[in-house]
Order: structure tokens, then sequence, then C-alpha cells
């Protein structure tokens, strides 16, 4: 991989994805110009940062909203016929400058389909997967498996989601493998350093607040737990549709001294920093619409890979051979006694814990491994 230019033009198209929150669209923007490629990134609107920028990646942004983007969304959310007066403004702006790349990467069935509508060559795709099969389930599956199967190629986190894809879908799918995952971080040796000695331990959810996530069952848990007078518990991240929940969280912590809410952005940079100053990391996920969307998580959650890279131990109720030794302190129910129990024994030996973070996030969660196989493929596009 150089840096050199090589005059080809590749659109990464996020239609309803943030682009803002997700480590896979900046890290794959980030290595896609790396490699030399000309990149444009086409998203509808930008949720958590309008100044949201990556370098030398243009951002268009397609405004389809008619109206001011927050009144927008509230109607787009709540009323059908607003969703799709969205989509066909996105989809008739993409179809006028979709034509001027040689290849396009679509983010989730959405941006995909606003492709098909434009008329694209779907040999010339390559469909990313990160939900699953959440975001095709508005469409016709007839029409969801003629254009996925007319892409180049697909891109899913692991074996074991392709796997769920396949049997919902009842047909193979030409997958490469790519773990929602980071690139090696410039200033990694700071956050090996950054251990912190003494003092209460520093606890940190950092996400989306909704119900999926389990923050209101942690919570429950956490404040009877003797030692949380030793610990500290910050929830950061975001709360765009989930308004209601996120009311219910503030409620829930307001007398609660030892936790405290932070709703700031930060960019890729900055926010490793944030999080290595804190110990550990929570990542606990709910089934709670019961599909295959939600197994299989270790290698699909953003905010594993940011923990491990930023050094943190990571709290999680996903059961996996990995998540039952260091960096991982696994919990099957969400109960005062093994919340207490996982954090005595984090405390016998924190060194451990960020050693065996920074060493996992550079064998199973660097980007740069994976996309060599599909920079090759995306070369056997452009030839």
């Amino acid at each position: 991989m150089g840096s050199f230019l090589n005059n080809h033009k590749i659109a990464i198209i996020s239609y309803d994805y943030p682009p803002e929150t997700s480590p896979t669209i900046t890290n794959l923007s980030s290595y896609l110009v790396g490699a030399g490629y000309e990149v444009d990134l086409i998203v509808g609107e930008l949720v958590r940062s309008r100044s949201f920028n990556l370098p030398k990646v243009r951002i268009i942004k397609l405004k389809s909203a008619p109206l001011r983007y927050p009144f927008w969304r509230y109607l787009r959310n709540r009323f059908s016929e607003f969703m799709k007066l969205d989509k066909k403004l996105f989809c008739a702006q993409v179809k006028r400058i979709i034509n001027s790349y040689e290849c396009v990467i679509c983010i989730e069935f959405w941006s995909l389909d606003a492709v098909v509508q434009a008329g694209y060559d779907l040999r010339k795709c390559v469909y990313f997967s990160l939900e699953g099969t959440a975001c095709t389930r508005p469409f016709d599956i007839t029409y969801v498996k003629r254009a996925i199967a007319g892409c180049a190629f697909s891109i899913i986190a692991s074996k074991e989601r392709g796997r769920d894809l396949e049997r919902y879908f009842e047909m193979p799918i030409d997958f490469e493998y790519v773990p929602v995952s980071i690139r090696p971080p410039s200033n990694l040796q700071e956050y090996l350093n950054n251990t912190h000695e003494g003092g209460a331990l520093k606890i940190i959810h950092s996400g989306y607040f909704a119900e999926w996530s389990c923050l209101s069952e942690f919570i429950d848990a956490f404040k009877k737990i003797d030692v949380n007078s030793e610990a500290q518990l910050c929830l950061h991240g975001h709360k765009t549709g989930a308004e209601d929940y996120f009311k219910n969280i503030v409620s829930k912590t307001r007398r609660m001294e030892n936790v405290y809410i932070d709703l700031s952005y930060y960019d890729s940079e900055r926010y490793l920093e944030f999080l290595s100053q804190f110990d550990i990391g929570l990542a606990l996920y709910k089934n709670y619409i019961n599909t295959t969307d939600w197994d299989n998580l270790l290698f699909s959650s953003g905010k594993i890979a940011s923990y491990l890279w930023a050094g943190l131990a990571v709290f999680t109720n996903i059961d996996h051979p990995d998540t039952h030794y260091p960096p991982f302190l696994f919990i099957e129910k969400i109960t005062t006694e093994n919340i207490s129990c996982a954090l005595e024994e984090f405390k016998k030996n924190k060194h451990l814990y960020k050693r065996a973070a920074i060493k996992h996030a550079k064998e199973h969660y660097n980007l740069d491994s994976y996309m060599k196989k599909v920079e090759h493929r995306i070369n056997d596009i452009l030839a």
C-alpha cells in the first residue's frame, strides 16, 4: 500500500448510517485514501457533527431535507410518507453524480437501494453489511437478494455473521470478512503508558443510549454495589432517536454522585485519547427484537474495537471463547454480585488487562490486516 494517487475514484455511500459515529466508515475511508484512491464519502446528513471531516476525503452531503434537519428527521422517523420522500430525494441526487465513480461501496441496504434506483452497474458495487438483516427488512426480499447477488462482492464482520445472513436469504453470498475495526493509532504508546494507579475505578459506556445497550439494567445493579463509592461511571454517547430511553437513564442516575453523563462528540483521534482516561468499557447487549442481528457481536461492535485500542478492559455479556479471558470481564447476567466480582477481578491486575487489550486489538481489530484482500478485489473491479 502506498501514498501515490492512482486516479481511481471510489464512492462510499452511507444514506442513513452516520459516518461520524462509525469507526468502520472512517477507517475504511482512511485506508483507501492511503492506498492512493480518490475517495468521496456521500451522505444524507451528519447527525452528530455537522463539521465532521476526514483528511483527504471529500464529504458530499446530499441535502434531501426541505426543512431544518432535526424537525425533518422527526417527521421522517414518525411518518412513512416522509421517509419515502426523503429516500426519493436522496436517490435522485445520487443518480446525478453516481456515474463519475468507478467503484461504489454501499453501507447498508438503504445505500445499495439508492444505487440500484440510479441504474448504476452493480458489478462495480460492494455491499457492506454492518447491521445484518435489519436494514433489508423494509424491502421485498426477492429484490434484496437480487441486488446483493448482483454486487461484485459483499463485506461483513465475521464468518458467523455471514452464515446468519446466508441462512436468512437462503442463498450463498460472496463475502470478504472485515471486523468492525480500527487502523492502529499513531500515539499507541501513550495509551499503554496511561495506567491509572490508585483512586476510583473509571468505567465508561460509550455509544448509543438505546434499549439494547442494557444501561438501565446495569445502573440498577451498579447502584447496589458496595464498591461503587470507589468507582466512577461515565455515560457517554448520543440519544438521537432514543430520547425516551435517555430520559429514563437520566432519571435513574440523578442522585448517583459517582455517575455522570457526557454527550460530547469527539473525532477519531480525540475519541481514543478520551477513552484512554478510563479503566473499563461497557459493551453490553440485549437481543430485544429476537433476530440473528444480535448474535455473534464480538467482531461487530465499534465500541469494543475502540475500547481495546485505547487500552481498556471490556465488560461484556457476549459469550464467546475470547471473552472468558483478559482483556474481557464476562458476566452471563447483569446482577450486582456478578458486576462486583468482575470489578474485584480487574483490580487484582490492571496492568494485565491493559496489556491484553492492546494485544487483542493488534491481533483481531486491526483494519489494515483485513483490507489487503478487499483492496485486491476492488482492483479487480477497476481493472
